[in-house]
């Protein structure tokens, strides 16, 4: 809440004429005492019986209010303020081809990943995350390619294959890649001997794949459910789909409590759980 905003809350009963109880301001004559803050929730009894439980919500067109779980009304910002939504986590971050994600996180032969993702457009050989130097196996590839709407490519640590494993247009899944294992939802689909070594000049993208230095010629159209990244069997990076308080779709670390935002040309949008 800003200053200059208040939400009317509660019609007093009980024979007593009050004026209406207002959240964030002092209904006074004239209204004074704003505050600017953050409100979680507001619980008002009359007698023992919960009369109000006022929760911060969107309503059915994404406006910004609180919600009585009570009497499942809607309360609604009345001043000249404006009421913002805290950041929140969302079911995942759309994204469209032109935008990616830089984890800032430089991964080794020690690397394993997690990527929980859902294509939904493929054409040839667009990068669907990670990182490379150059393209020998030694140049700490650490990367996944859309080979195709059918076929997915992964080098991680070694280049491992191309077109080994199918995969479908709008489904979920979660890859997990490293130490010379690959998994898709839990099945061992590959098994290889890691070549690159040492640490990678380049961090991994999300979205995308930085290729030395600079996203690759093609992003990918997917929706991204998270990203983990393990070091050592330490868990290193835990990127969640968030919105912040302005709305703008991102990625939390709640390892580092960071926020990570689209550093493409296209932009990023979200999902929301139903």
């Amino acid at each position: 809440y800003s200053g200059n905003t208040l939400v009317s809350s509660l019609i007093s009963s009980g024979g007593v004429p009050t004026k209406s109880l207002y959240l964030f301001a002092r209904n006074y004559n004239p209204i004074d005492s704003y505050v600017t803050g953050r409100l979680y929730y507001c619980k008002i009894w009359d007698n023992g019986v919960l009369i109000q439980d006022l929760r911060p919500a969107l309503d059915l067109s994404g406006k910004v209010c609180m919600y009585d779980t009570v009497t499942e009304k809607y309360f609604y910002n009345a001043g000249t303020g404006e009421l913002k939504a805290g950041g929140r986590f969302v079911e995942s971050i759309v994204f469209d081809g032109a935008s990616y994600i830089d984890t800032g996180y430089l991964p080794n032969e020690q690397t394993y990943a997690e990527y929980t993702f859902e294509v939904y457009g493929a054409a040839n050989y667009q990068g669907l995350f990670g990182s490379r130097k150059d393209q020998t196996e030694e140049g700490y590839v650490f990367d996944v390619f859309i080979r195709n709407a059918n076929y997915l490519r992964i080098d991680w640590g070694a280049h491992i294959g191309n077109e080994f494993t199918n995969y479908s247009l709008n489904t979920k899944y979660i890859m997990k890649a490293g130490l010379g294992e690959v998994y898709l939802d839990d099945t061992l689909v590959k098994t290889y001997t890691v070549l690159a070594t040492g640490t990678s000049p380049y961090s991994i993208y999300l979205g995308n794949i930085n290729d030395a230095g600079k996203p690759y010629t093609s992003g990918s159209l997917q929706k991204v459910h998270g990203f983990k990244a393990y070091e050592n069997n330490t868990l290193i990076q835990d990127l969640r789909p968030y919105v912040d308080s302005d709305g703008v779709a991102c990625f939390k670390d709640v390892v580092t409590d960071t926020l990570f935002y689209n550093q493409g040309t296209g932009t990023l949008t979200y999902t929301t759980h139903e």
